[in-house]
């Protein structure tokens, strides 16, 4: 439920609505002297009359327009600061609220028609309103001219019509004149932000937002943009507008640049603007500003394009330091091991924190589902929706045991492992040259052939950080139209930079292949593609882990930029063994035919896994007894017919050797 729109300020004035009161004595004025038979209708607008509602005793219209001229009493408070700033006199307040009253009064509609048939419409014409002006005010001022009034040059007013001068028409807003006058809490399309609570920024933040909030009142700096990840944002930008004194509302980007009037609703209901538009690399967005109303406003944006106005503070929104997450961790998990890993490897802010415990605590959950595993599934579904769109979440809690690596691969593993647990802290106490490249992304490469257990190792690093894991849809990704591409990419990787998720691009090769040197528009396109991408995951702050059937496919220009490449190749028979044995379980035929099957059997992990799906498909389980051995071969001669390849002989005597 948004928050109810309200001005800031002190509402309490004297005789509000003697605008009004103004309005509607003078029209009937000057109706009686030209509608001598509309007596009914003039009566309501001459009541009340002005001079008693205002205490001033009977005096006449001209004695009563001299007492507003040298002391005007009190409005509301949103019309009191439009007349002040531009030193409205009372007959350019009349002309005001001429125009914003006959978009309310009946009666007053009734009389204007009156006066200006037969031309249709209660508007004011330029002709009667002159006319007004003269007869009742005093003032001069032809039809012509009245274009050039400063509450039409500022757009306060508008001059509607292509007929001949005369019969032009006045109008104003009617939701800003509600809004000057009786309903500050609404203006259409607008929403307010609501108030965070005191305890989702932390100290590094709020010390920043009083620095910007000093700067746009000591200078003259027009607004603030803000980068980072958008529900941040948000929070910021409205504890931004209580260090102003002001109520931070959200405008959307298209009613803020089809004319002033909103920015006319901020400037006298007090409402500090915040617009929310992600820019694609190389989009540049340039706001009006409209400095007939001065007011700081707020862009919020992602990490990608520019903002082309000027004099605006710029704030990157940090996460919080580690010893604050780990505190926030502790209240959610207690001694739980994984809140220690979740304060080092996983970059969120409080209020996502936050968020993530309460719904940890609100679901009920099956038994034998960790403290870490349920904080990865709540993370999965959090505040990525963009990432929904182009990438597939992988829910599945890969430990230690199920993950078959050669020794070498497995110091390799830990030591990515241990890159991405301490990928906030490695630059402390390091020398000034890695301090200016600081960046807490880490980008590795997992190359070898199908099956070879690239996805299960991804999972498996996903499971010990308690991170949901993403893999990428390509195919959604590559757009056919030129620039929509990057677009994709870039909001996925700022969602994924917000969640702090890691990202599988599986088939890497698709967009990080060798580019070519022709000169045809697909292949620039693609070599342009290319490079974005090298630039933009170079400075992605998130783990990504690209997979590949072979490093050679890599482009040379991104190799140098992974921080881990892990080879995964072919097992050897002490990995198949393992393999043979951690996919049979206690359906295993016997050590012996496992190490006849590892010694054989010369496929990939994920081709072991499917023959052994299938012989227990074709197999049902009865009373415990194991997987007969013809059975088992049989599944493997279809996964080796699938490769094109002959079962090995071995393979075909080992049914009639073994009988499991």
């Amino acid at each position: 439920m948004s928050t109810p729109l309200q001005a800031v300020g002190d509402t309490r004035y004297t005789q509000p609505d003697w605008p009004r009161m103004l309005v509607n004595n003078a029209v009937a004025a000057f109706a009686r002297r030209h509608l001598p038979d509309h007596d009914v209708v003039l009566e309501r607008l001459e009541k009340p009359r002005l001079d008693s509602a205002l205490g001033l005793g009977q005096l006449t219209w001209v004695e009563t327009l001299q007492r507003l001229e040298r002391s005007p009493p009190l409005c509301s408070t949103p019309l009191q600061r439009l007349v002040r700033d531009f030193e409205l006199k009372i007959a350019d307040l009349f002309l005001l609220a001429l125009c914003g009253e006959v978009e309310q009064s009946h009666e007053l509609n009734m009389v204007l028609a009156a006066l200006q048939a037969p031309d249709e419409g209660s508007r004011p014409t330029l002709h009667l309103v002159s006319a007004l002006l003269n007869e009742q005010f005093g003032v001069q001022l032809p039809p012509g001219c009245l274009q050039q009034h400063l509450l039409v040059r500022t757009g306060v007013l508008t001059c509607e019509g292509d007929q001949p001068m005369p019969l032009r028409t006045l109008r104003t807003s009617p939701d800003l004149w509600s809004l000057l006058n009786t309903d500050a809490s609404y203006w259409p399309g607008a929403v307010a932000i609501p108030e965070p609570e005191p305890d989702l920024l932390n100290d590094q933040i709020l010390h920043l937002i009083d620095k910007v909030a000093a700067q746009l009142g000591a200078t003259h700096a027009r607004g603030v943009l803000i980068r980072g990840d958008a529900e941040n944002g948000r929070l910021c930008i409205a504890q931004l507008a209580q260090r102003l004194g002001l109520t931070a509302v959200r405008f959307e980007l298209q009613d803020w640049q089809a004319s002033a009037m909103p920015a006319a609703a901020c400037r006298y209901a007090r409402w500090l603007p915040m617009v929310e538009q992600p820019l694609s690399p190389g989009q540049e967005l340039e706001l009006p500003l409209y400095p007939m109303f001065p007011m700081p406003i707020a862009l919020l944006t992602g990490n990608d394009g520019s903002l082309g106005n000027r004099d605006f503070v710029q704030l990157q929104l940090p996460t919080p330091p580690a010893e604050q997450r780990r505190a926030l961790w502790q209240q959610l998990l207690g001694e739980d091991p994984a809140a220690d890993t979740l304060a080092d490897g996983a970059l969120l802010d409080r209020q996502r924190i936050g968020e993530i415990a309460r719904q940890v605590n609100e679901n009920v959950w099956p038994k034998g589902i960790s403290p870490g595993q349920r904080v990865a599934r709540v993370r999965a579904h959090l505040g990525t929706h963009k990432l929904h769109t182009l990438a597939q979440p992988v829910e599945r809690f890969v430990d230690a045991d199920a993950l078959i690596l050669s020794p070498s691969q497995t110091v390799r593993f830990d030591a990515l492992l241990q890159r991405c647990v301490q990928r906030e802290r490695l630059w402390e106490h390091l020398g000034p040259t890695l301090g200016n490249t600081r960046n807490t992304g880490v980008r590795a490469l997992f190359s070898g052939e199908s099956g070879t257990g690239k996805t299960l190792a991804a999972s498996h690093l996903a499971s010990r950080l308690h991170a949901p894991l993403f893999r990428l849809d390509m195919a959604s990704v590559l757009n056919k139209y030129i620039g929509e591409t990057e677009k994709n990419l870039s909001a996925m990787l700022d969602e994924a930079a917000a969640t702090d998720v890691i990202l599988l691009l599986d088939e890497a090769d698709t967009l990080f292949g060798k580019r070519g040197d022709g000169d045809s528009g697909g292949e620039r396109f693609a070599n342009m593609l290319t490079n974005f991408l090298l630039t933009r995951i170079e400075n992605h702050p998130g783990i990504v882990i690209l997979t590949s059937n072979s490093q050679s496919r890599i482009d040379d220009a991104f190799t140098r930029r992974f921080d881990a490449v892990l080879e995964f190749a072919l097992p050897g028979y002490e990995e198949r063994l393992r393999l043979w044995q951690s996919h049979l379980g206690a359906r295993s035929p016997g050590d012996e035919t496992c190490s006849l099957l590892a010694t054989h059997c010369d496929l990939p992990g994920g081709y072991i896994r499917n023959a052994v799906l299938n012989a227990a498909a074709l197999q049902p389980l009865r009373d415990g007894e194991v997987l007969e051995v013809r059975i088992i071969v049989a599944t493997l001669h279809e996964e080796y017919r699938k490769l094109g390849r002959a079962l090995p002989p071995a393979l075909e005597q080992l049914k009639g050797t073994l009988h499991g």
